[in-house]
């Protein structure tokens, strides 16, 4: 998992092509006039889901993972916060669903990273990082329009 401001972008090029066309992009500000839904960047192997909605309470979010493509999120408007943490050891709460690449997880006794996602910061989520996004930032809910970059996983080998 990377967290960080979208200044430092740099420092992160070269882990894979298809991340550095990603962060590109995400950067350019060429996604931020999207309308909601999703929109293909390169073909199947990266595209943007864009979504406008209420963040909500810590309990009312899921953990999710992802097994095919890395994600990363940030937005265009409002803020939310992200947690994250490893995904072994976490229960699966339902079948893995391979056709839309999303499992959800039981939260476990273990620590919660929060990350305070905003138009300046990104995450980066690879499939190994099980992340409960939509949590408001304060006890009120906040509408948030957000950027969900789907990158297709190619591990090193």
């Amino acid at each position: 998992m990377i967290y960080d401001n979208k200044c430092n972008i740099n420092n992160y090029k070269g882990i894979t092509d298809l991340l550095d066309k990603a962060l590109d992009v995400m950067c350019s500000g060429e996604l931020n006039d999207l309308e909601n839904g999703f929109h293909q960047i390169d073909g199947e192997k990266i595209f943007v889901h864009v979504k406008e909605y209420m963040t909500s309470a810590f309990d009312d979010c899921e953990y999710e993972a992802h097994k095919d493509y890395i994600d990363i999120h940030t937005t265009v408007r409002g803020n939310e916060i992200c947690y994250s943490k490893a995904l072994d050891n976490m229960e699966l709460i339902n079948d893995f669903d391979s056709h839309e690449d999303i499992g959800f997880y039981k939260n476990d006794k273990r620590t919660d990273y929060p990350f305070n996602i905003s138009k300046d910061s990104f995450v980066v989520v690879f499939p190994q990082d099980a992340h409960k996004p939509a949590c408001s930032v304060t006890k009120e809910s906040q509408n948030i329009k957000k950027l969900v970059l789907k990158v297709l996983y190619t591990p090193s080998k």
